[in-house]
């Protein structure tokens, strides 16, 4: 839960069981975008341990304390190998930040087993998504994590940033509107002819591997579903920049 009152953004994760890759780097896409505008801001963990210590072994609380803001709670954890399941949370500034945090997952995939095939498939969608993230989004810094569930048999990976969002890039009805529009071929907000593909390879690869795809921006959630071809949209809370997920299954590589 996100509160502000008198130039303070308070995040409470309160009583919460468990947080993904999605929730993290939301939080701090949010911490961000009110840092930049000037705000304080208080993050409470969650006050289950469990939920707490997951979060720290992401390093969400060290994330969360360099972009300044004042973290409560969160339990001191030991950092065991965790190769093989996550990429902690991770901030890129550029091309070359990004393809720093690309390398190491293609490292942590190929020691432990995954095929070349698939870490090339993973690799492509970072890329077109960090791309993205470059050309529209017009801030400074952007935020990655990736984790294996091994009990769901799925690979999770967000790329987020606090910028201006999609809707301020592409003009549709409403905020879900848009990132649908985004969503098809050749729609870009550059003159570049070529552009306008990475949502649309994103999707593609997420889909052909019964996967799906989240994309949150502005005041639009939209999910693409596995294998159904169809985008399922809703309304949110506004949150500034662009937020875009994909979970595959392991299983089936």
């Amino acid at each position: 839960m996100m509160t502000c009152a008198d130039g303070q953004l308070t995040v409470t994760m309160g009583r919460m069981t468990f947080i993904d890759t999605f929730g993290m780097v939301s939080v701090l896409c949010a911490v961000k975008a009110h840092v930049d505008r000037g705000y304080d801001v208080v993050v409470n963990a969650p006050t289950r341990r469990e939920a707490g210590a997951y979060a720290s072994r992401m390093n969400l609380h060290s994330r969360l304390r360099e972009l300044g803001a004042d973290v409560r709670g969160f339990p001191t954890v030991t950092h065991h190998d965790q190769h093989g399941y996550l990429v902690e949370c991770s901030t890129f500034g550029n091309a070359d930040d990004f393809e720093d945090l690309v390398t190491m997952l293609d490292e942590r995939l190929a020691a432990n087993g995954w095929p070349h095939t698939v870490i090339l498939d993973v690799t492509e969608w970072l890329q077109e998504a960090a791309d993205n993230l470059e050309t529209h989004a017009q801030t400074d810094r952007g935020f990655f994590a990736a984790q294996r569930f091994p009990t769901l048999g799925a690979l999770q990976f967000t790329v987020g940033d606090a910028g201006v969002g999609i809707p301020a890039n592409i003009t549709a009805a409403n905020d879900c509107a848009s990132i649908a529009h985004a969503m098809q071929e050749g729609v870009t907000s550059t003159d570049d002819p070529h552009r306008g593909l990475g949502f649309v390879h994103m999707q593609n690869y997420a889909r052909n591997v019964g996967g799906w795809l989240r994309v949150r921006s502005g005041a639009g959630h939209v999910y693409v579903d596995p294998g159904k071809h169809i985008l399922r949209s809703s309304v949110v809370e506004r949150q500034q920049g662009t937020i875009v997920t994909a979970q595959v299954p392991v299983g089936n590589w």
